[in-house]
């Protein structure tokens, strides 16, 4: 598998990306989201290696930054491959996605990475349970429907609501 969980002492979620990031392994890194962000204090994303993402894997980055935002949980992408910050920008989200640096062209990574499935434990709607398709999800973030999000988020009053 393409990804890898990992926690540090500060409680903050580290998901490491690598390889394919596609709908091949989209809904387990999305059911392991679901239950793994519940009790951290940061979601940090290293996408360094990865060598190719399509429409779900771009999903996954912005479910996973609204998720965060609902919960006033801080969110960053540390390091973006060149092939990544490609599919960005051609989506026109490279204002929305906090990202931190570039790190140019993916390296070739072992492909053992992964983890074990998870239960969702009943926060499905947050990781891709809630009505709208990766396609419809970026198509809406592209055309400004959706807003960005503060890497230090303030708490809001209000959760991301989906367009009906």
């Amino acid at each position: 598998m393409a990804f890898q969980f990992t926690k540090d002492k500060s409680s903050a979620l580290m998901l490491t990306l690598s390889g394919d990031v596609d709908l091949e392994i989209t809904p387990e890194i999305k059911a392991q989201l679901t239950t793994r962000i519940t009790d951290v204090g940061k979601l940090k994303i290293d996408a360094a290696n990865v060598s190719y993402i399509d429409s779900s894997g771009v999903s996954v980055l912005i479910i996973a930054m609204q998720s965060c935002k609902k919960r006033s949980i801080p969110f960053e992408i540390i390091a973006a491959s060149d092939e990544l910050m490609r599919v960005i920008r051609l989506a026109k989200l490279e204002k929305l996605l906090p990202i931190t640096r570039e790190t140019g062209p993916a390296r070739m990574v072992s492909p053992q990475i992964g983890g074990a499935h998870a239960d969702t434990g009943g926060a499905a709607d947050d990781f891709g349970g809630g009505g709208l398709s990766d396609d419809d999800l970026i198509a809406d973030l592209s055309g400004g429907n959706l807003v960005a999000s503060d890497p230090h988020p303030e708490p809001s009053p209000e959760p991301i609501s989906e367009p009906e």
